[in-house]
């Protein structure tokens, strides 16, 4: 984000999918999906010679496994 001012900072989005599948012998974990997205934001305000920050960030993870009951998580909060 472009500065504005006093004003500076920047938003922004993520995203991931990941299966997880494991073969041989070893392979005690079960399949699963993980899913999960964030969005963030921070800004910082000038003042003469303060500078003033605020960060935000809210994050939504999901994990189903094959024989097991979902998980989601989201922002500290579970579902």
């Amino acid at each position: 984000q472009e500065r504005r001012g006093d004003l500076s900072g920047s938003l922004g989005v993520q995203a991931q999918s990941r299966d997880l599948r494991l073969v041989g012998a070893e392979a005690f974990l079960p399949e699963s999906s993980t899913d999960s997205w964030a969005a963030f934001a921070f800004e910082e305000l000038r003042r003469g010679d303060l500078r003033w920050q605020l960060g935000l960030r809210w994050e939504s993870l999901d994990v189903s496994a094959v024989g097991r009951p979902d998980r989601s998580f989201g922002g500290g909060w579970w579902d």
